[in-house]
């Protein structure tokens, strides 16, 4: 998985993964989710990949430490890009 896709969790929720990074050794994504028709609902999560076998899922992470600095991170990227345009 990569930034810039459409992905779809359990229960139908849909989420385009806007950023990543590596922290921890592990791969973070942060989202905003989607409605039916691929439209932001103004919210957004940050998703951790996890390997099972071969498989990768992406599971929302809860926390509150690593989503602090995660928030923070991707923050901080966001702004980046803004002042760059």
């Amino acid at each position: 998985m990569t930034s810039n896709m459409i992905i779809t969790l359990e229960g139908n929720e849909r989420h385009y993964l806007v950023y990543e990074t590596i922290y921890n050794n592990k791969r973070y994504f942060m989202t905003n989710k989607l409605d039916e028709n691929n439209d932001p609902i103004g919210e957004s999560a940050i998703l951790e990949e996890i390997k099972y076998g071969e498989d990768f899922h992406l599971e929302e992470v809860h926390d509150s430490a690593t989503l602090n600095f995660l928030s923070t991170y991707f923050t901080a990227g966001f702004i980046k890009e803004v002042e760059e345009m």
